[in-house]
């Protein structure tokens, strides 16, 4: 009644203040939608994944090995949605991380701190072993220590590694193990050291950049292990007799300090053409940040030695790298090297895979892990010998 009487008397202010109602009523509403998906949908903020439609969300994704051999299960797993998997109303998955905890994974969040903002989040971490017959998975890193309980039926044991198989020890009770979590490709839950992902269609971006301006040195490696499980080391020396290394860390004469990470990767990107990704083991995936972080992520070429060209070409992006075991000789790399170094057009062709995709530290193991863990249609998985898979013939080479 009131409203008609005032409608009456001011029929424009009535309407000019419905329309400003109705304007706040919308924002608000949008407001409410965004911040919603905001929680379950990934960005690219701190280099993880960029937002995505809706739609995506699916549990018809390709997320174990066998679904989908040697191809990229990541992307697949951060969108899977398993089939009845209700967010708040579908039962917490409880996981222990049993051995490895150490103070390099100080920044872990216990309890649901790491599955804030993952498409399925209903899942908590634990250190304390005592809980250890409640859980749904246990998580052993780096190492293996038979749990004191008895295991209950049901529960999932996980060996998650990052360092090569040179760097671990055999497992005594080989046949335990459901699943495998590392920077292999084909591991149930891959959690590599880094990963490039495409997009599309491709980013517009300025291809008159001129990656080797300004750069007046030649080729970087820095490196703290002096005695690795390759022959890195002899060939960087036979290299530096044919062009300029300068080599930083424990096992050259230059010094960045570990402390001032950022200010090194700096002057990488701002002096230097050519880093050296020369990893300490050669073995199947093994790509680490040397590739992703150091070189890739700080606009140089980087030249690599470790597992064969093609585990290279599965996780870096088209022509981005050069491989030492295209030469012949490490004279042969270090003529080429000057070829590149004296033509700046031939240098830039390495960089053309700019804008076609990002490079990503953190591909949100965790959040996959839970989503892996609600998939109530997977089969059951079992490493009858975890050692032959994980340090078997082929896996490594020297």
């Amino acid at each position: 009644m009131l409203v008609s009487i005032l409608y009456s008397k001011h029929p424009l202010i009535i309407r000019y203040y419905t329309l400003i109602l109705t304007l706040l009523i919308s924002i608000l509403y949008v407001t409410i939608v965004y911040f919603y998906k905001k929680d379950f949908v990934p960005t690219i903020s701190n280099e993880n994944f960029v937002v995505i439609a809706d739609d995506k969300f699916t549990s018809s994704r390709l997320v174990w090995p066998e679904q989908l051999p040697g191809g990229d299960r990541i992307i697949e797993q951060m969108y899977y949605v398993p089939k009845g998997y209700k967010y708040l109303k579908t039962p917490i998955k409880r996981i222990l991380i049993q051995t490895g905890a150490g103070a390099d994974w100080e920044k872990v969040k216990l309890n649901q701190g790491e599955f804030i903002g993952c498409p399925v989040s209903q899942c908590w971490l634990t250190l304390n072993k005592t809980l250890g017959p409640e859980v749904d998975a246990v998580l052993f890193r780096h190492s293996y220590s038979r749990p004191k309980y008895q295991r209950p039926p049901g529960q999932i044991w996980i060996l998650f590694n990052t360092e090569a198989p040179y760097s671990t020890s055999p497992v005594n009770d080989a046949n335990v193990f459901n699943w495998t979590a590392n920077y292999r490709w084909d591991s149930d839950v891959p959690r590599p050291y880094g990963y490039f992902m495409k997009y599309t269609p491709p980013l517009p971006v300025d291809g008159r950049k001129n990656y080797a301006e300004n750069k007046t040195k030649k080729v970087a490696w820095f490196v703290s292990n002096c005695k690795p499980h390759s022959n890195r080391t002899i060939y960087v020396n036979e290299l530096a007799k044919y062009i300029s290394i300068d080599v930083y860390g424990k096992c050259g004469k230059l010094q960045c300090s570990l402390t001032k990470k950022g200010e090194c990767l700096e002057m990488l990107k701002n002096d230097y053409k050519f880093y050296l990704s020369f990893e300490n083991s050669h073995c199947l995936h093994y790509i680490t940040e040397k590739l992703f972080t150091n070189a890739l992520s700080h606009d140089v070429l980087p030249i690599v030695m470790g597992p064969s060209r093609s585990d290279y070409e599965l996780m870096a992006p088209k022509n981005s790298f050069i491989h030492v075991d295209d030469f012949e000789s490490p004279k042969k790399l270090a003529d080429y090297l000057h070829v590149l170094d004296s033509n700046d057009r031939l240098y830039n062709e390495y960089f053309q895979w700019k804008g076609t995709g990002a490079m990503i530290q953190d591909t949100r193991f965790f959040c996959r892990l839970c989503a892996m863990l609600h998939d109530t249609e997977r089969a059951p998985r079992h490493y009858e010998d975890i050692n032959e898979w994980w340090r078997g013939s082929g896996i490594c080479r020297r």
